[in-house]
């Protein structure tokens, strides 16, 4: 298997039975003073609901869209920095400053790009036009590779918006999340992608990195117990589904963590004997050579995976 953040919809309420036909009656005439007030109906209501009109930041934003199309960029970056100014919370006036600077080249104005794009990803980590930018910038700069994984996020943040337990899909998405550290939203979508493929170990791989990831951070100490257990079972479960080095290794390293040395042992030895070259492996075996029981924690923190091996 090749790898790649709905509810239900509300069901509108039964139309009323049309009434019986009633025969035709004159039309009145309105007063002016009447027509110039508005419809006495619930729709009038609509401008108080939040988010009916659009926010300030919105309006420079679309003042910023109509500036481009007429190829005048300088105000188009203003307006954008305009929106910023109003609301930091502002996605898509973050994009435009990127997709300016893109247009503009050069690769001071790239690493500016970039860092807009991220602090856009802080704010909405599931908008596909995050990464679809990203891609281009990369490619701009000439790393096809990262170009290459954008266009695969972005194409795994726009696959779960319609097919939401789509497996391979939630893989990316959680490894998308883990980046941008969220690591709760990585397991969620690391969870959906195994529920999905019962036989999907490697999201189950991914999966218990990320409890793993969790458990060595500072402020999950009163949950560390609980989380490495997890990790533990998540990464049994993917070891029943196909006993592999990469599965042993993240199982050494959660036993590491959890102070049982011998078992750890155990798990590289045998993950050794599977696949050699493992450069996991190599970390888990400087960890187990340092005196007493290392300190995971301290090491780099295993990488989620997106390709399968071999």
């Amino acid at each position: 298997m090749t790898e790649t953040q709905a509810p239900a919809e509300v069901q509108p309420p039964e139309a009323p039975a049309q009434p019986a036909e009633q025969p035709a009656r004159p039309e009145r005439v309105v007063p002016a003073a009447e027509a110039s007030q508005e419809p006495r109906s619930w729709f009038s209501w609509l401008r108080f609901l939040p988010g009916f009109r659009k926010s300030p930041a919105m309006v420079q934003v679309e003042r910023a869209r109509r500036l481009v199309e007429k190829k005048n960029f300088t105000q188009a970056m203003s307006a954008f920095q305009k929106a910023l100014e109003t609301s930091p919370e502002c996605v898509p006036a973050y994009q435009g400053v990127a997709m300016l600077l893109l247009r503009k080249g050069g690769s001071s104005n790239m690493k500016v790009a970039l860092a807009r794009i991220q602090e856009a990803i802080q704010r909405d980590p599931y908008d596909p036009k995050n990464y679809k930018i990203n891609a281009a910038i990369y490619g701009r700069l000439g790393m096809r590779q990262k170009a290459l994984d954008e266009r695969r996020f972005a194409s795994a943040a726009s696959t779960i918006q319609h097919t939401p337990a789509h497996p391979v899909a939630n893989n990316h998405v959680g490894i998308l999340m883990l980046r941008n550290r969220l690591p709760d939203l990585a397991a969620k979508h690391f969870r959906k992608a195994a529920d999905s493929d019962g036989n999907y170990d490697i999201a189950l791989r991914n999966l218990a990195k990320t409890m793993f990831v969790m458990a060595s951070a500072p402020d999950n100490s009163a949950r560390k117990a609980q989380l490495l257990a997890s990790a533990e079972k998540e990464i049994q479960r993917a070891l029943a589904v196909k006993r592999t080095a990469a599965s042993l290794v993240t199982l050494g390293r959660i036993q590491l963590l959890l102070g049982d040395q011998g078992r750890a042992q155990e798990s590289a030895r045998e993950a050794e004997q599977l696949e050699r070259g493992n450069k996991e492996l190599a970390v888990l075996k400087k960890d187990l050579d340092a005196t007493g029981v290392a300190a995971p924690a301290e090491a780099a923190p295993p990488r989620p995976e997106v390709e399968p091996e071999g």
